[in-house]
């Protein structure tokens, strides 16, 4: 087991950028902001993140991610992103999660435990470039 003290966690730094494998249909030429994209290295390599950002007064939350065998740097990643957004002055997140998917349905039990709001829609997300978008 890896010792959560070994895990470093820390904003995504310029030029830096994740991991192909970690990437998962997200095209290569996405501009991550550093300021909104929290990492955890374990040995110098990016071995988890969280893509959030601002939206209305909310951080919303729009990807967790750990590589294979290294779930473990989940909870660190969370708690420093967590203590990251209040000092910022956030009090409210939001994400999307599929029921369907064992490890997000997980999330969805913790979150209610949290106090989350779980709205009862079916929701797809879509999403893709604003220049193919200005076309139409």
């Amino acid at each position: 087991m890896i010792a959560l003290e070994q895990v470093e966690v820390r904003n995504l730094e310029r030029g830096e950028s994740i991991p192909v494998d970690l990437r998962e249909g997200f095209p290569d030429d996405w501009n991550y902001d550093c300021h909104w994209t929290w990492v955890a290295l374990l040995d110098g390599v990016i071995r988890g993140y969280i893509l959030a950002g601002a939206v209305q007064g909310v951080v919303m939350v729009m990807v967790v991610k750990a590589a294979d065998k290294h779930a473990v740097v989940l909870p660190r990643l969370f708690r420093v992103f967590l203590r990251d957004c209040l000092a910022r002055g956030y009090t409210g997140w939001m994400t999307h999660v599929r029921q369907d998917n064992p490890a997000q349905a997980k999330l969805l039990r913790i979150a209610r435990r949290t106090g989350a709001i779980v709205f009862p829609y079916v929701i797809t997300c879509v999403g893709g470039r604003l220049d193919q978008a200005a076309r139409y």
